[in-house]
């Protein structure tokens, strides 16, 4: 009687275990597609001052003019990195013909962390010299929601 029984039990194991891996699997697979097909929300310069809202996990890129041979980087002054997560750091593309003071853009990429508010500032300044003023500045505000 013993003996009937343990293959039921040994399919209905397997069945479980083949049942479970498939969802691990199936999740995997759409947690990458959704993450790789989702394209970043852009701001630029002409958003200074602007407030957007995000969703949790969604992309944000600030692309900002900055020129080349001048010394001068974009750089952030604040920020709440529990509701506006960095990720990375800081691009500069310059265009393909690079001359002394081309204008070129630096980016930064951060993601909705978590529900909130935060305000991003970022300031263009002389890194080396700490006590000159910032030559601009920029200034949103992030709301996250869920």
């Amino acid at each position: 009687m013993l003996l009937g029984r343990r293959p039921r039990i040994y399919r209905t194991l397997i069945a479980t275990a083949a049942g479970a891996a498939a969802c691990v699997l199936i999740a995997g697979c759409s947690l990458i597609v959704a993450t790789s097909s989702s394209h970043p929300r852009i701001v630029t310069d002409l958003d200074n001052g602007k407030s957007l809202t995000l969703a949790r996990g969604e992309k944000l890129e600030v692309a900002l003019a900055a020129s080349s041979g001048t010394g001068y980087l974009w750089a952030i002054k604040a920020n709440n990195p529990a509701v506006l997560q960095p990720r990375g750091l800081p691009g500069l593309e310059l265009p393909d013909a690079v001359a002394q003071k081309t204008i070129g853009t630096q980016t930064f990429e951060f993601v909705g962390a978590s529900p909130g508010t935060a305000k991003l500032e970022l300031q263009y300044i002389l890194p080396y010299e700490s006590d000159t003023a910032p030559a601009r500045s920029f200034e949103i505000t992030v709301t996250v929601r869920q």
